[in-house]
């Protein structure tokens, strides 16, 4: 399974597809539990307010609290209710719900700025694979001017392990600072080799002619109805 900036979540049985598999359907049924897409704003809000209450369901959480924070499929803009989901789905080990709460921290949406609560929340978020929030933690933790790197480079060791790592996982952001890195001679030339492979091998995993088309149609492939 990709990352989940790549994956649809399925309202009906809380599972996760893959955006390039959902624009393959050639049916309107879940290919997990064969139940029909939703066909309305309000059928989708009983199934996600159904998965928290009965299943206690960690993704139903965030992702009902991301319509919250957004103002998606009819529910109103409240960051109060965003964040409370965002935190108990955290507590249930939700990568996402603990990167959501960093940049609710980070921008002060719900809550007051603390950089501290943001910086828990990405490390956590990290740990647990989210390849963003692992650059993330890179750019805080690289308090300085790149030019300037060798005159820090105790600061520039850790930030550097998080890009290694988030590179690794196929993230083109932390890719693009190991390029610099490297450009400055601060990466010896076969690993920077190791780590540009590396980046290549999570990408190509899931690259998928599929998964271009959804995100060049921005999700208007699907079959219809809502997830």
């Amino acid at each position: 399974m990709p990352p989940d900036r790549y994956c649809i979540y399925m309202v009906c049985c809380g599972k996760l597809i893959c955006d390039g598999c959902d624009v393959c359907l050639t049916r309107d049924r879940c290919p997990f539990c064969n139940a029909p897409r939703c066909k309305s704003y309000e059928e989708y809000k009983k199934k996600i307010f159904e998965r928290i209450e009965k299943y206690n369901d960690s993704e139903a959480m965030n992702n009902l609290g991301r319509h919250y924070y957004l103002g998606q499929k009819e529910f109103p803009v409240d960051y109060s209710k965003a964040i409370e989901l965002f935190q108990r789905a955290s507590e249930l080990g939700s990568a996402t719900a603990h990167y959501n709460l960093a940049n609710a921290y980070t921008l002060g949406n719900g809550v007051e700025k603390d950089k501290k609560k943001a910086m828990h929340h990405w490390q956590e978020a990290a740990i647990l694979g989210h390849e963003i929030a692992r650059h993330n933690l890179a750019v805080e933790e690289g308090h300085w001017e790149l030019g300037k790197v060798k005159d820090d480079a105790y600061q520039a060791n850790i930030s550097l392990n998080h890009y290694m790592i988030a590179a690794r996982s196929g993230y083109d952001g932390s890719m693009e600072m190991i390029e610099k890195f490297f450009g400055l001679g601060l990466i010896p030339k076969d690993l920077f080799d190791d780590i540009q492979r590396a980046h290549k091998a999570s990408n190509d995993e899931i690259k998928s002619d599929q998964r271009d088309r959804a995100k060049a149609s921005g999700g208007q492939l699907s079959v219809g109805g809502l997830w």
